[in-house]
């Protein structure tokens, strides 16, 4: 009888933040366990290769303990585990009441449920100040409260808005375009890239326009051109008003009615409600087209898992792909959905 080899179990797929949130909260039911235990558990459990283990963000962060990291913070914010000392995780009562429902996963849905991850949410939104850690992408809320979280929030000097930048820029090169980033903010960097170093990105944006057009468009956060054309345009909003962006698009619109520009308004999940309805005002309707007609959104959480995922065949994609990935801001579209 022939003897068949035993096969190695394949690797899957990276899980994203939400998707470690409900193991990470059964390691840590079992007993009290330190984050790098659970995170060497969760790789194991995955089965993440040597070399899915060894990636590296450009901040120089291991990307599945960032993903690890955020999903304790999830966790810790709606108070289903805390850290009984530094570096471990505990599970509290309330921990262990959502694991005796039975749940299949545990999604922002689920969070919300708990009025403490609400007010983390809401303090996020009014304060619109972020930054990135070893644990990922994490919002910082007053001196008092970052002070409480010491122990989740190791501070960088990027910014949140700095990182989106990056991650559109370092996007439009790969899907072979040229870039412009807002001029103001070309001295910046992510990690250890400094933006004026970037592949592909200009130091003079095309003369199609007049110049006050012109004077407006090099303030814009992100652009992807295509040869003389713009092939998109990026406002990124991390700030409690969002208004700069959208008066840039809106003077846009006004002076360049009949541009052919893709427009897009990236901002966290947490502020899509108030993205919505600010760009829904009149003030920003009254042109033709409307300003909610022609830009669309994309939260810094769709953006970041889509790239990530498109990563390993991000040269075969088309600059359309970031539309596919954006919702219509028209409050009588699919941003009701």
């Amino acid at each position: 009888m022939a003897v068949l080899a035993r096969e190695e179990p394949r690797p899957m797929a990276m899980p994203n933040k939400m998707e470690l949130t409900l193991p990470l909260l059964k390691l840590v039911s079992e007993r009290q366990i330190s984050i790098q235990e659970a995170t060497t558990r969760l790789a194991k459990m995955f089965n993440l290769s040597a070399s899915e283990q060894a990636e590296m963000l450009a901040s120089g962060k291991g990307r599945f303990y960032d993903r690890v990291g955020w999903a304790r913070v999830y966790l810790r914010q709606a108070g289903l585990v805390d850290l009984p000392r530094r570096g471990h995780l505990r599970i509290t009562k309330q921990g262990k009441g959502l694991l005796a429902e039975g749940p299949q996963r545990i999604d922002m849905r689920t969070l919300q449920r708990f009025p403490e991850f609400r007010a983390f949410m809401d303090r996020s939104a009014k304060t619109g100040r972020y930054v990135s850690s070893r644990i990922g992408v994490v919002t910082v809320p007053d001196p008092e409260q970052q002070r409480a979280s010491d122990a989740d929030v190791v501070a960088t000097e990027a910014t949140l808005h700095t990182e989106i930048q990056y991650r559109l820029l370092k996007l439009g090169a790969d899907l072979g375009l040229s870039t412009w980033v807002a001029r103001n903010d070309r001295s910046r960097s992510f990690g250890r890239e400094r933006f004026a170093n970037m592949p592909n990105l200009v130091s003079e944006l095309p003369l199609q326009f007049d110049m006050v057009t012109n004077r407006i468009i090099e303030l814009i956060d992100v652009l992807w051109l295509d040869g003389r054309s713009i092939a998109a345009a990026f406002e990124i909003e991390s700030t409690t008003s969002i208004y700069s962006g959208l008066l840039r698009m809106s003077d846009l619109a006004a002076m360049q009615p009949n541009i052919k520009i893709r427009l897009f308004l990236v901002a966290p999940e947490a502020r899509r409600a108030k993205v919505m309805q600010e760009i829904n005002r009149p003030t920003f309707s009254r042109f033709s087209p409307a300003v909610n007609e022609i830009c669309r959104y994309i939260s810094f959480e769709r953006l970041s898992e889509e790239i990530e995922r498109a990563t390993p065949h991000i040269r075969h994609l088309k600059p359309s792909f970031i539309e596919e990935i954006a919702e219509s801001c028209a409050f009588d579209a699919d941003s009701e959905s």
